[in-house]
């Protein structure tokens, strides 16, 4: 008979189911969609952070749009790639599909209730990732081939940069003040960053899911140039974020923590070699957010 695990290695062994649980529940993807709003702020040389309201926001409409596309709005609409791809979420999903869409549901009133919080505009934004989540996975009736917007090459991509950095912009500038007083215009260097940013990452994300992917027909970049030459785009689109943050209006310690880390801890990654990369590049954002705001207060 084995004896019982150490009392000091429970924890641990609970740590990763747990984990785990929060990845499929799309946590780390509302963190990232926060991130993006601390990487806006700070870039833009308006602060340290957005206030409790806007950062709730973010996270809170990230969780609710990422769980609706990963659930979708009816049982018939689920992706039977997600099952090949990504077996351990589909199957934790699928059994609580609808107890998850009342989640999203909820996790979507609360982020407009936040957004009036910041300003109702905010919601505005709420919303079209919400429709837009669903316009992603859209196929049309009757259409033959069954496309769908996440099944052509680069524009799943965009999509997802889009309305990430789009959102992660917007609550920046609408919880600076006024949108006619602040303006978008302090944002653009954060604007080119987070495109680039969110769109590389989107495509590493897609490396999980390349074999899987081809079999079904939705066109990826490692699905049409494999793995490694998506590893190399993926660093080319950082390293010109990493240029472009080191001209941001952000106190120079600020930007130049964005501007070194987004490309290294890119390098990190590769060099680990996580079995899963999805969770992992979720997480990085989140954590380069608090490097960046350690730095930035202790300038």
């Amino acid at each position: 008979m084995h004896e019982p695990a150490p009392a000091h290695r429970r924890p641990a062994a609970a740590a990763a189911p747990a984990a785990s649980a929060l990845g499929h529940l799309a946590t780390w993807v509302g963190l990232y969609v926060a991130a993006a709003a601390v990487l806006a702020t700070q870039l833009a040389g308006l602060g340290t952070l957005p206030s409790s309201a806007a950062l709730g926001c973010a996270f809170t409409a990230g969780v609710a749009v990422y769980l609706l596309d990963r659930v979708k709005t009816t049982d018939r609409r689920l992706d039977p790639a997600d099952a090949e791809s990504q077996p351990a979420r589909y199957g934790f999903l699928h059994g609580r599909a609808a107890d998850v869409r009342m989640v999203a549901l909820l996790f979507a009133l609360l982020a407009l209730t936040l957004a009036l919080l910041v300003r109702p505009v905010v919601g505005v934004g709420v919303l079209l990732g919400v429709v837009g989540v669903w316009f992603y996975g859209w196929s049309p009736a009757g259409h033959a081939s069954g496309r769908r917007p996440k099944d052509l090459l680069l524009l799943k991509n965009a999509l997802a940069a889009a309305w990430i950095a789009g959102f992660g912009i917007l609550v920046a500038a609408a919880d600076a003040g006024p949108l006619r007083s602040v303006g978008f215009g302090p944002f653009r260097h954060a604007a080119v960053v987070l495109v680039l940013v969110v769109f590389a990452d989107s495509a590493l994300c897609d490396i999980d899911d390349a074999e899987s992917d081809a079999g079904r027909g939705t066109i990826t970049l490692p699905v049409v140039v494999g793995p490694g030459w998506t590893w190399a785009i993926a660093f080319a689109l950082e390293a010109g974020a990493a240029v472009v943050a080191a001209r941001s209006g952000a106190a120079p310690p600020v930007a130049a923590a964005w501007a070194i880390t987004l490309p290294a801890t890119l390098a990190v990654v590769l060099l680990a070699r996580p079995s899963e990369l999805r969770d992992v590049i979720d997480l990085r954002l989140p954590i380069l957010a608090v490097v960046a705001t350690a730095v930035a207060r202790a300038a």
